[in-house]
């Protein structure tokens, strides 16, 4: 980010975002050597109100679209070719109109750090660039960040100004297996099936849309279909045969590279 004395705006340097909760940024002048003197560089972050996962979980249930859905996968051993997919980007389209679900969506929680010289020495070989760091606060929630840098220097036109806007993706935690859900049901038609809710750490759902990356099998059953979205956060995977309702039964949970087993309680009563 050019701090030089220039009435023309520079051209912004690329932005990656961290991989971590850390800020870097690095001021240089044209020339080989520094024309202004950073006073402060200040790092502003637009945080989501809540997570990507837990806005679509709590707000796609509700369109018309995702009802016409789920009640064709209301009864536990049902089997169907209807797409998630298709009904998730209707409901999509829904949402795009209803103004509280905007609202909810851009809501945002914003605070600001100062970064502090990550050395005393300017590097010649860099432009005269000089390098700044500062660590931020704990981000729990899934999504996107908005942020925006700011520098601020002295040189001999005043004090010069200059700002540049991103983004970065805080992804999902590390999951948790007591927040997490996992039922096992059977069914009437001889067959059983395994509701899966993933929840990270920090409280995030996975969310819908995501059936891609969740697997799921349980000891001494084949799948049935495909495994089933249910557009609020939750999955539901069906397999052939019938466990021992006073048994406890050996699944094993897969979401994204993530896989745990543990022998769980089969549920006599047949639910959604």
């Amino acid at each position: 980010m050019s701090l030089a004395c220039t009435t023309n705006s520079p051209r912004p340097p690329a932005f990656s975002p961290p991989a971590v909760p850390r800020a870097s940024r690095r001021a240089w002048s044209a020339g080989g050597r520094p024309q202004a003197a950073p006073l402060a560089v200040t790092l502003q972050v637009a945080a989501p109100a809540q997570s990507f996962g837990n806005l679509l979980a709590a707000w796609v249930p509700k369109t018309k679209a995702a009802q016409r859905y789920r009640s064709l996968i209301a009864q536990p051993g049902a089997r169907t070719n209807a797409s998630a997919g298709a009904a998730l980007e209707a409901a999509l389209v829904e949402l795009n109109g209803n103004p509280a679900f905007i609202k909810a969506a851009q809501a945002r929680e914003k605070f600001g750090v100062t970064l502090r010289p990550a050395s005393t020495k300017i590097d010649p070989t860099a432009g005269g660039a000089s390098s700044y760091a500062a660590v931020l606060p704990a981000l729990t929630l899934a999504g996107t960040y908005g942020v925006r840098w700011q520098i601020e220097g002295q040189s001999a036109c005043g004090v010069v100004k200059r700002q540049e806007l991103g983004s970065m993706v805080v992804s999902l935690g590390k999951l948790d297996r007591a927040k997490s859900s996992v039922r096992v049901t059977p069914t009437p038609a001889n067959t059983v099936t395994v509701s899966v809710k993933p929840v990270d750490r920090s409280g995030n759902l996975l969310g819908p849309g995501a059936s891609h990356s969740i697997g799921v099998s349980i000891e001494g059953l084949k799948p049935v279909g495909p495994m089933i979205d249910r557009l609020d956060g939750s999955y539901r995977q069906t397999f052939s045969g019938r466990a021992r309702r006073a048994a406890a039964a050996e699944v094993t949970v897969t979401v994204g590279g993530e896989t745990w087993s543990q022998r769980i309680g089969v549920d006599a009563k047949t639910g959604k």
